[in-house]
């Protein structure tokens, strides 16, 4: 085992209102998991704690509950351009282990990203329709990409 700080990122662009309670915003299940593992993660000395979360206004980079959280993507933004605003978040967390939940384009692109860069990717599951198929039929192309990912 090593001495070292180990860090690790989580990915929930729509889990900044957790963090900002006085942000409106809207998240769900996916988000209050993630929140709660990297706030009870940031506890443990042993890890530095990062959350990419989307472009609510607040300042680029900002800690919170001991979890140091970085602004990606603006939700008005085009795809293309969401996608270079995650990417240079990832790069800008600089850690060692990536973790998202849900099934999405972020998947996709957080598995590419953790590929080239050799990083480890943790994937968890948010519902059966991603275990079971269902997600396949709902969203063709994504869903094709997303189990390609994995």
């Amino acid at each position: 085992m090593k001495d070292s700080v180990i860090p690790v990122c989580f990915i929930a662009p729509k889990a900044y209102p957790l963090f900002e309670p006085e942000n409106q915003g809207v998240f769900g299940g996916a988000e209050v998991d993630i929140f709660l593992l990297a706030t009870e993660l940031a506890k443990d000395k042993n890890y530095a704690v990062s959350c990419i979360v989307a472009d609510y206004g607040q300042p680029d980079e900002e800690e919170r509950q001991g979890v140091r959280l970085i602004r990606s993507v603006n939700f008005g933004c085009n795809p293309i351009t969401g996608a270079v605003q995650v990417w240079k978040a990832l790069r800008r967390a600089n850690a060692d282990i990536y973790f998202h939940e849900a099934a999405s384009m972020g998947t996709v692109l957080a598995g590419a990203f953790c590929k080239l860069n050799r990083k480890r990717f943790v994937y968890r599951t948010a519902s059966q329709r991603e275990c079971d198929g269902r997600y396949l039929g709902d969203k063709p192309l994504v869903s094709r990409l997303f189990y390609r990912t994995l």
